[in-house]
Parts: C-alpha cells; structure tokens; sequence
C-alpha cells in the first residue's frame, strides 16, 4: 500500500479520534476499509461517555495519531489513568 493510500484511509478515523475529547472522551478512533478502499465503517472509543469498557478501539503506530495521544494524556492525565489504569 502506497504511503498516500494509507494516510487517506487513515483520514476517517483521526477525525473519529479528533471528535472523542471533544464528547469528553478519549482520541482514539478506527475505520475500516474494503480492499477497493470503500470505507466499510468507522468510529471511537467511547468508554468515557458511555461508561462501558468494551467500547474501545486500537491506535495505529502512525506519527500523527501518537502525536494526537501525547497531547491528550498531557492535556488529560486524569482521563487517560481512569481508561487505562494506572
């Protein structure tokens, strides 16, 4: 897969993961393409807002995504340590 195929099929789900904090949630979000690259769907961890902890999803090793994430566990500390434990 080309570089600029990726980061368009990753566009969907950093919007997801964008729109988490601001629902009071964590920036983590999927999506989930079919091999033409229809996106088949997408979403985000809601655990925070909806008090349930089998809403998550998984964060892909990408800089723009770990760079989304240290700002929101900098930003967020007590947030992060409730989802994930200290």
């Amino acid at each position: 897969m080309h570089r600029v195929q990726a980061r368009a099929w990753l566009a969907p789900a950093l919007a997801e993961a964008r729109a988490g904090p601001a629902e009071g949630g964590i920036p983590v979000g999927a999506a989930l393409h079919g091999a033409e690259g229809t996106l088949l769907g997408r979403g985000r961890t809601r655990r925070a807002q909806d008090g349930d902890p089998s809403t998550r999803v998984v964060l892909l090793d990408d800089p723009e995504c770990a760079g989304l994430m240290r700002g929101f566990v900098r930003d967020h500390p007590d947030l992060w340590n409730e989802d994930i434990g200290e």
